[in-house]
């Protein structure tokens, strides 16, 4: 977990500057949930956002990109895959203890 909070203020610092590094660190994408949320709080459709195309669970989740602060949803997604990958383990954990 530490890594990958590490890894997200690396790329904080990275898009913070702008012009003076070629490219952006942090994917498009993550940019069109935040508008995508932009509309959801305005009380319209995610959808309005030109090329939004996921879930609208994802907008709303990017609420918090609104309320709090821009990394939320980026710590939000970090804590959602350490879940996974922890469920993940528990799973394989099991399957191979049926093995034996």
């Amino acid at each position: 977990m530490i890594i990958r909070i590490l890894i997200m203020i690396y790329g904080e610092w990275h898009d913070s500057k702008g012009e003076s590094l070629n490219d952006k660190f942090s994917d498009i994408d993550y940019g069109v949930y935040t508008d995508a949320a932009r509309y959801v709080l305005n009380k319209e459709s995610p959808y309005s956002r030109h090329t939004y195309r996921y879930t609208p669970l994802v907008s709303y989740l990017m609420l918090v990109n609104l309320w709090i602060h821009p990394c939320s949803g980026k710590l939000l997604f970090i804590m959602v895959d350490l879940i996974i990958c922890l469920l993940l383990k528990a799973i394989l954990t099991l399957y191979n203890s049926s093995l034996s």
